[in-house]
């Protein structure tokens, strides 16, 4: 009936109209409607409890996509240098926790900032008391204490920090969270820098609990990073306007209150 030329064009478009919106309510009624994001281990930010998605992140997000009538689907981890190609190519919808950067924004997609990250420098509990007196990254450089350290660079402060320590020997960098604990552990340095409540999170997790310190700590905004080719502008615009509302109605104030934000 759409295409009969013998039904009037004002018709033909309320009928194009009613069943567009059918359709978009068949699909949310069926789920049919959702983003997907790589099913990763990253507590307290995401990971599995009882075969659920669980985590700060998780609950932020679900939280918005619930707003628009959209639903998170997570789909098969992947290693992490293969996210970004897969996001391009359209396989992935988001990614969490990125950083808005120039070089980026013409390849994919930003939403809003939806919270902080917090980092900064830690050590085994057992041994805060040897820092204690440790006020500023220059006194960390005299007393010529190691330090681990990712490998991605952190920006401000810390990037000058790593800079200082790293051809002077007093750094040893890691390329996971449960990496740099395993090496704390050991005593291959004596302090680590990195993502505060994932390390807090990891060290009551495996019985080593840590300290952080009383240094300056570094917070970054990140936003959720989105395909350009599954995730219109329109889209975008909805997610964004759901992050405000949510934002100013207590929403997600609340969820990042309970995790520790």
């Amino acid at each position: 009936m759409l295409h009969d030329p013998a039904v009037p064009p004002s018709r033909r478009r309320l009928l194009a109209l009613l069943v567009g919106l059918l359709g978009t309510r068949s699909a949310r009624a069926t789920g049919a409607l959702r983003l997907r994001m790589v099913q990763a281990h990253w507590p307290p930010y995401v990971h599995m409890v009882n075969g659920r998605p669980a985590g700060l992140d998780v609950e932020l997000i679900e939280a918005v996509l619930h707003r628009i009538g959209y639903r998170l689907e997570l789909v098969a981890e992947t290693p992490r240098r293969r996210r970004p190609q897969l996001l391009a190519a359209g396989e992935l919808d988001m990614l969490l926790a990125a950083t808005v950067t120039e070089d980026r924004t013409s390849e994919f997609r930003f939403s809003s900032t939806y919270r902080q990250e917090w980092i900064g420098l830690l050590c085994l509990e057992s041994r805060l008391g040897e820092f204690a007196a440790l006020h500023s990254y220059a006194r960390l450089v005299e007393r010529r204490i190691k330090l681990l350290a990712p490998k991605h660079r952190l920006g401000g402060e810390l990037d000058l920090l790593i800079d200082q320590l790293r051809p002077a020997g007093l750094l040893e960098p890691y390329d996971s969270a449960q990496r740099g604990l395993g090496m704390l552990q050991r005593s291959r340095a004596s302090l680590i820098v990195g993502d505060i409540p994932a390390l807090l999170h990891l060290g009551r997790s495996e019985g080593t609990p840590l300290a952080r310190l009383t240094l300056p700590e570094q917070r970054a905004p990140v936003s959720l990073m989105l395909s350009r080719k599954t995730v219109s502008a329109a889209l975008l615009a909805q997610i964004n306007g759901a992050l405000a509302a949510l934002e100013a109605d207590g929403t997600l104030p609340a969820i990042r209150r309970r995790y520790g934000f």
